[in-house]
């Protein structure tokens, strides 16, 4: 085929769709708006428009958020008192108000949180082994310096 002097060969366009792993139930989906909700879009400097998914496929993240709506209405969403875990009084906070904590594999409720040890305890894995290798890490630099 001969092209004319102006004229450009067509290209056609790679459709590759990515594939990703929901990290709710760990199946493989096409990295889409059908399986999953945007995180966010952006538009790069060369003009190319990037999308970022969220982690949990759209199922998954529909039964969290169906079981957080659920343990709110249950235990109550702007929770008043003292929270559970450092005890300091919500109006100590600084939004004024306690988190409600929950299990996040099972939904199960575990009570109400401060700002601090709601993130503090995410942040450390939600489980007890991530606050044990905390608690080991302060007893050993608190020992080296005393020594």
């Amino acid at each position: 085929m001969q092209l004319e002097l102006f004229e450009v060969e067509a290209k056609e366009e790679k459709s590759e769709v990515r594939q990703k792993k929901c990290i709710g139930c760990g199946e493989v989906h096409p990295e889409t708006d059908e399986y999953f909700y945007k995180a966010y879009a952006y538009e790069s400097r060369d003009g190319s428009k990037n999308q970022f998914y969220m982690g949990k496929c759209k199922k998954c993240h529909n039964k969290a958020m169906i079981t957080v709506v659920q343990l709110k209405k249950k235990y109550g969403h702007r929770a008043y008192g003292n929270c559970d875990c450092c005890g300091i009084p919500h109006t100590e906070t600084p939004r004024g108000m306690l988190y409600l904590d929950h299990d996040h594999t099972t939904g199960e409720y575990r009570g109400h949180l401060c700002d601090n040890c709601n993130r503090g305890i995410g942040l450390l894995g939600d489980e007890i082994d991530g606050v044990l290798q905390a608690v080991e890490y302060l007893k050993k630099v608190t020992n080296s310096e005393e020594d």
